[in-house]
This record gives structure tokens, sequence and C-alpha cells, in this order.
């Protein structure tokens, strides 16, 4: 019994200071020079120690970058360039300009020429972390220029069916408010929505906010594109509940 009782006790010490060192850790933890701390360098060694995984076999980000942006080329008339006919990746020829450097706006008959060949190849959801703002007038030889490209990728984003659009929040007249996108695209995009995250201290992301419930109460990019990405699911479950 004497030995029972030595070994319950044994057990219950350990417990009680496990569950004490956990409490305290997570105490610190809500310091926030603490956390930071444990962020830049316990998720780090972490993620060291795990070692690099294979992403999503599912899943294609395309970047839009300085690389991608020196590797294409459109027509050196003003009009065909932004009517992005004939474009040219890789070599460009004699008849041919790079695009402008990013992070200037490229033309968006480009976005709508990327939109058609993911649907062509069956991409269930399409997500654009860009925020397609209404643009002022480009008088062309045939008429207002960016209103004929937003028609463009409107027309290709609703042909899509499942393409959702980041939006911005701002500040106006000391209010959060979203900001305003260009009607035509907004309209034939499943839904938009903005895509905030939080930074560390050395810029690195480590999260994110699904739900925005202060200010400007939303769901964020993210949850909407899961949201699309399950679409299928609701029907079913509509009908079950």
């Amino acid at each position: 019994m004497n030995v029972l009782a030595t070994n319950m006790k044994s057990i219950w010490t350990t417990v009680a200071a496990g569950v004490a060192a956990g409490a305290i850790c997570a105490a610190l933890l809500l310091i926030p020079p603490i956390h930071d701390l444990e962020e830049a360098v316990g998720l780090r060694w972490l993620f060291n120690l795990r070692g690099p995984i294979k992403p999503p076999g599912s899943i294609v980000m395309i970047a839009m970058s300085h690389e991608a942006a020196a590797n294409m080329f459109l027509p050196r008339d003003p009009e065909k360039f932004q009517r992005c006919e004939d474009p040219v990746v890789g070599t460009a020829p004699s008849t041919h300009v790079s695009l402008p450097s990013m992070p200037a706006r490229c033309p968006r008959c480009l976005h709508a020429g990327l939109v058609k060949k993911l649907a062509d190849a069956g991409a269930r959801l399409i997500a654009f972390d860009v925020l397609f703002r209404q643009r002022p007038a480009l008088a062309g030889a045939s008429g207002d220029l960016n209103a004929w490209q937003d028609e463009a990728l409107a027309s290709e984003l609703a042909a899509a069916g499942r393409a959702v659009i980041a939006q911005r929040l701002e500040l106006v007249d000391g209010r959060e408010a979203l900001a305003d996108l260009s009607p035509p695209i907004a309209r034939a995009a499943l839904g938009s929505a903005p895509f905030p995250i939080i930074p560390a201290q050395d810029r690195r992301v480590d999260r994110f906010v699904a739900f925005k419930e202060s200010g400007q109460a939303t769901p964020t990019l993210p949850v909407i594109a899961m949201q699309t990405y399950a679409l299928d699911a609701y029907p079913p479950l509509v009908e079950f509940l």
C-alpha cells in the first residue's frame, strides 16, 4: 500500500508540475516581446526541424513577379499592346516590347487570357489577390481601351463561374470601407473580399485574419475561396438540413 501510495503521489506531482509549467508558458506568451521571440525563434526552429514538405498538388500559385514581367512581350503598337494581341513569352521579336516593370499595371487583357487558360485546363477555383479598381478612360482608335479590358476580363470571369477577387480596406472619413472595384469585374466575380495578414517583426507572415469582426465585418479572401472550392457540397447540405 505504501508503494502504491508513493507511486500515485509521484504521478500526481508530475501531472501538477506539467500543468503548472504549461500554465506559466501560456501566461508568458501573453507578453508581446516573449510571444514575438517564440514566433521568431521557436517556430523557425520547428520548421527547420520538420524540413520542407511537398505543397498540395491540387493548388497552383501564379506569381506576377519582376521575372515574369521581364519575359513577357506585347506588340509595340499602343492599340495592339493594350489589346494584348499576339503576346510572346521568352525572346521578344523586334515588333514587341516588354511589359511595364512591376508593380506598374499590366493590361488586364493578360488577366483575361490567364483566366481563359485556367478555365480551359479545368481549374475548380480561380482566386486573384489583385485589386481591380476602376480606371480612368484610355483613348484608343476604337474607344476606351481600359473599359474594353475590364469587359474582356469580366467576360472570362463570368464564363469561368468560379473566380473570386481581392478587395481592399480603406479609411474613408475616419471609417473603414471596402475599396470600389471596376463594376463589370465586380459583377462577374463570384465574390470579393480583403486579405488582411498579420506580419511578424521580421516581416514573415505566420497568421492571417479569416473573419474580420470589427470595423468592416466580412469574411476574407481565403474564406470565400474555400467556400467557392466547396460549392458543390452546398446543395446536398441544404437538402440534408
